[in-house]
């Protein structure tokens, strides 16, 4: 028999699941804004996710550059 746990499904892009059993709990984005640093914004987004995975979390960063943050 198989199981299936559904949280919320928030839109239509596709199925969220508790974050016990997620693959990927927190994706950590690229936030650039005008005359700053982007190198120094790149190296503090791997750091967090590099700190969130070694307490346990799920974590992957998304520095697509098609997709605005928002």
């Amino acid at each position: 028999m198989i199981k299936v746990m559904v949280m919320v499904h928030g839109d239509d892009k596709g199925l969220v699941l508790p974050p016990k059993v997620a693959s990927v709990q927190v994706i950590v984005i690229l936030v650039p804004y005008k005359d700053v640093d982007t190198q120094g914004i790149f190296d503090a987004v791997s750091k967090t996710v590099n700190a969130l995975s070694e307490v346990g979390v799920h974590a992957e960063s998304d520095f697509r550059d098609n997709y605005s943050p928002g």
